[in-house]
């Protein structure tokens, strides 16, 4: 009896697993083959579970998408307020890919990992984080055109002189909007999707010249005046042209001086007209001749100041209005004249013209006052011309004529003397120049005798 009890408790319990270990398959399939998000998966704040894709992808739009488009920040700029809105960023969540992680969290390896993983989530919630993107260069453009908006320019200091007096006009501050400051405060607040109100800052920007520094110009430190011949009217305008466009000039400390920027280009639409030039050591005709003299003095007015040359070239030729050694030439394109502001005070450029002179006096501090500037030229070699025949069709054949002005050439050291109470303290060189000889052109005439014939009539 006992035997039959026990079988039948036997078969009973098998029975039951058999009808337990079925319904437990048939729950677990039934969890594991779902098309919803399992339970404890989370984006960002948002339950998923029990979700489809479609579901999910719904109600992240509208929990943070939407929402997102319709944020703006208020910016305030003194007493002004711009709306930087999200919508105009270029806004992107990757909510799609979102949802995608979601639903693949369970739904990796065998049946026993799956379950594993599902139960696990379940009982320990995962939260997957939204990607959100935006276009920085829209977030630029809204600050540049701000910045672009409320910039204003500082006004340096001026200065002119006005008959024995200079007259000095102060110097206005400019602002600008605080770029980095503002930039940064708005990628602060979008970051973290929020609203609100921001206020710009403005930074101060001060001129390069001010009064202050125009102040310290207040006596000549260098002068020099050339005299030039006035009835050659041609050139004695580009001279005075030329003058006219270098007074006023200013040059800071530690500023480069270049005669050709100031000039400007040399042409007959600038101002100047055809005159005698120096091209391959003969005088032609060229757009703006006198312009070297313009240099020669500036040149010296500079060497009296006793400031640096930086760039000086001499003629390929002798001239007249300076002993050799202390000219300067310019030419367009090429050869400039040079001079560095080494004092530490502004120099203010007078250049004027009288009926046959022309000066140029340096303004600023002195820094020389008990010093006295001399010159002394050392002749190194005398280069004789030479005589140059050229046929000429249009003279009687045997006539000889000089066509030009010869003159020797000139091999020279110049030095510049500098005396303190008296006594030398300072010989240092400042170039050695060599002037080419101005050979002697002679026309020779090549064209034939006319024979006269006569008829006497009986």
């Amino acid at each position: 009896m006992k035997r039959f009890i026990l079988i039948g408790i036997v078969v009973v319990l098998l029975i039951t697993s058999t009808v337990l270990g079925y319904t437990l398959y048939t729950n677990v399939t039934k969890v594991l083959d779902t098309d919803r998000i399992y339970k404890g998966v989370y984006v960002e704040g948002v339950h998923l579970g029990g979700l489809t894709t479609e579901e999910a992808l719904e109600l992240l739009k509208k929990t943070y998408f939407e929402p997102l488009q319709n944020k703006k920040i208020e910016v305030i700029v003194e007493d002004k307020s711009y709306f930087l809105e999200y919508s105009s960023l270029g806004i992107k969540i990757d909510i799609d890919k979102a949802v995608e992680k979601a639903y693949s969290i369970g739904r990796k390896g065998n049946f026993a990992t799956r379950f594993k993983e599902i139960k696990k989530v379940y009982e320990n919630p995962v939260v997957i984080r939204l990607n959100f993107e935006y276009d920085e260069n829209k977030l630029k453009k809204f600050v540049d055109e701000l910045f672009n908006t409320y910039y204003q320019s500082p006004v340096n200091a001026s200065i002119k002189k006005v008959g024995d007096q200079f007259v000095i006009t102060p110097e206005r501050i400019g602002k600008k909007l605080d770029y980095g400051y503002l930039l940064n405060k708005l990628k602060d607040m979008i970051k973290n999707k929020q609203e609100g109100k921001v206020y710009a800052r403005f930074l101060k920007i001060t001129p390069r010249i001010t009064a202050s520094e125009l102040s310290k110009v207040k006596e000549i430190i260098g002068s020099f005046t050339t005299k030039f011949d006035s009835s050659n009217v041609a050139r004695s305008e580009n001279i005075r042209v030329a003058a006219k466009k270098i007074n006023g000039s200013l040059v800071m400390p530690g500023e480069i001086f270049s005669l050709s920027k100031v000039i400007g280009p040399v042409t007959v639409e600038n101002g100047f007209k055809i005159a005698k030039v120096i091209v391959n050591n003969e005088f032609v005709d060229g757009v703006g001749g006198g312009l070297c003299q313009i240099a020669t003095t500036m040149y010296n007015a500079v060497l009296m100041a006793q400031l640096k040359v930086v760039e000086r070239a001499p003629h390929s030729a002798l001239i007249s209005y300076v002993p050799p050694g202390r000219d300067a030439t310019i030419a367009s394109g090429s050869i400039d004249f040079k001079f560095k502001n080494t004092t530490n005070a502004p120099i203010y450029v007078e250049s004027y013209t009288s009926k046959n002179t022309v000066t140029v006096n340096l303004y600023g501090k002195n820094n020389h006052k008990a010093e006295i500037v001399k010159f002394e030229s050392e002749i190194i070699e005398r280069v004789p011309y030479k005589k140059v025949y050229k046929n000429d069709p249009t003279l009687p054949q045997g006539v000889e004529k000089l066509s030009n002005k010869p003159q020797n050439g000139l091999k020279v050291k110049t030095y510049m003397l500098v005396y303190k109470d008296g006594r030398l303290i300072e010989r240092k060189l400042l170039s050695y120049d060599y002037y080419k000889p101005v050979n002697a052109v002679i026309l020779v005439g090549t064209k034939a005798k006319e024979t006269v014939s006569s008829s006497v009539y009986e």
